[in-house]
């Protein structure tokens, strides 16, 4: 079985313990709710003042309830919950609602680890992450498809294959 197999299965039983409806987490319900709390209060500021001046309107304007940074600490708290590594949680289309009568998410399951035969980024989280939790060998990594997206060549250029290199890699002869 190839470890792209060996993934999908591992979420596909994931996907169906974590079930279609969950709860949103604590840490991100507590997140929510103070980002409401601070959106609503720059609303009423913008609306006080909008007739004197249009200074709230900048910071109005680049509000959001929900973020990237909420989304990770979502996955971060799932990950927790399920014990395993946050990468894995990445790996769901997860929907999360934030209005105070729906403080829910909707799992509408695991998001495909390969486009046109290329691993896609959350399947080379999820690769190396379980690589080193030791679900599986760091040699079943280097058997993976190639990456949708490249490393850009300013990473490229910074890379250290030296002596002094500590991380995991594989040497070719």
């Amino acid at each position: 079985m190839s470890l792209v197999d060996t993934i999908q299965d591992k979420l596909n039983d994931l996907n169906d313990l974590i079930g279609n409806k969950m709860l949103i987490p604590p840490r991100v319900a507590d997140m929510v709710e103070s980002r409401r709390r601070l959106y609503t209060d720059v609303v009423s500021k913008v609306e006080d003042t909008g007739v004197t001046h249009t200074g709230w309107m900048e910071v109005h304007e680049s509000l959001a309830i929900e973020d990237g940074m909420t989304r990770l600490l979502m996955c971060e708290e799932l990950a927790e919950a399920w014990s395993v590594p946050l990468s894995f949680m990445t790996a769901f289309d997860f929907t999360m609602y934030t209005e105070p009568a729906r403080m829910y998410i909707i799992n509408r399951g695991v998001i495909p680890l390969l486009q046109q035969d290329r691993c896609m980024p959350h399947l080379l989280r999820i690769a190396y992450d379980g690589a080193m939790v030791e679900m599986w060998d760091m040699e079943d990594v280097l058997t993976l498809p190639p990456a949708w997206q490249s490393l850009p060549a300013s990473v490229m250029e910074n890379l250290d294959f030296g002596e002094d290199n500590t991380g995991n890699g594989a040497w070719f002869a």
